[in-house]
């Protein structure tokens, strides 16, 4: 039987041209065979082996495009080039293991000195060569104008292409405006499609960065600065948070369970995955305990949470502390002591499948 490589049908043509051939008035020859070429019967499809899925860092950033959301001075930036240096040099991110790769970064609201400040405060100036493979711009042509195919000779130039950091969308999104034919949804479509199609094409991972409106919502996705076309345009979407617990990764996707989990910023700027994030939407007061209990990374008794929460009566700690392991917020482990379950099975994909 033979292997597919699990090229997509359309591969290398946009929705747009599709249309377009159709648009210009195609004699009905060709467009049989447009139709013959792009389509395929579920019976041929049963027997087709393809390459297994393959991971940037397992289960949480799969190949194909991720939108990341996050409000603007949270961190995006320094959690994408985390992931850049953790592919590049083989290393971890957020505590799982990513696969090595060429990394190209397009950090286009940064410059070379702040780029090399980062670096050098995440990994030093000394004592190890930076990654060769790590290639970075700060300025980039807009996708209808040259971009797509500048990533395509990097790709073409790379030994082993894995990731593609776009930071930040606004930059190279289509200039075009809005005609009188498109939605809103469908100009923020067509922003993120292109990377979508692409990352399919050559077989790589895309992380596409984008700012998140403060306005609060119900549901995270809604809280994105656009339409819902950005993250219906992509395989993945996550979205780096901040409430009274502390900094917060959710995501979720197509090829991923969704999780939620606490993060933080810790030494050389490097961030750490400190547990999954209970649901809750209760008080500050208890995004607080969740918060201390996860910086704890283990059991804690009651009085030594009391002891960092100095502006409330330990007696109403006390009091709260049952009350949110009844609402299986945080855990129980007898005789006054409490924790978080994800210090137990910190990232287990069972326990992170938390979604809005």
């Amino acid at each position: 039987m033979g292997r597919s490589k699990g090229k997509q049908p359309q591969q290398g043509m946009s929705d747009e041209e599709l249309d377009q051939i159709i648009a210009n008035g195609a004699p009905t020859s060709e467009i049989e065979k447009l139709f013959d070429r792009i389509t395929f019967g579920l019976s041929g499809l049963q027997h087709e082996e393809f390459p297994p899925m393959r991971w940037i860092v397992r289960d949480l950033i799969p190949e194909g495009a991720t939108m990341l959301f996050g409000k603007p001075k949270t961190g995006k930036s320094w959690l994408t080039l985390d992931l850049g240096l953790a592919v590049a040099m083989g290393g971890t991110f957020l505590g799982r293991q990513c696969e090595q790769g060429d990394v190209l970064g397009l950090f286009l609201e940064d410059h070379k000195r702040r780029i090399q400040d980062r670096v050098t405060r995440m990994i030093g100036a000394r004592g190890c060569d930076w990654p060769s493979n790590f290639i970075c711009a700060t300025e980039w042509s807009r996708i209808d104008a040259g971009g797509l195919e500048m990533i395509r000779i990097w790709h073409r130039r790379a030994a082993n292409p894995r990731l593609v950091i776009v930071d930040i969308l606004e930059e190279v999104r289509p200039s075009g405006g809005r005609g009188k034919d498109k939605t809103l949804y469908s100009i923020d479509y067509a922003a993120v499609r292109p990377f979508q199609q692409l990352a399919a094409e050559l077989g790589i991972s895309i992380m596409i960065v984008h700012h998140q409106r403060k306005a609060g919502a119900e549901n995270l996705l809604d809280t994105s600065s656009g339409t819902g076309g950005l993250s219906g345009g992509v395989d993945a979407v996550m979205l780096l948070g901040e409430d009274e617990s502390g900094h917060f990764l959710w995501g979720k996707g197509r090829e991923i369970d969704g999780f939620r989990f606490i993060v933080k910023m810790g030494e050389k700027f490097r961030w750490q995955a400190l547990g999954a994030k209970p649901d809750s939407s209760g008080s500050p007061q208890r995004l607080r305990i969740i918060g201390i209990l996860a910086e704890a990374r283990g059991p804690l008794t009651t009085k030594q949470i009391a002891d960092k929460l100095a502006d409330l009566e330990p007696r109403n700690v006390a009091n709260l502390l049952p009350q949110m392991a009844r609402d299986r917020e945080i855990f129980h482990r007898g005789r006054g002591i409490y924790s978080l379950q994800s210090h137990m099975t910190a990232l287990d994909p069972d326990v992170n499948a938390n979604t809005p």
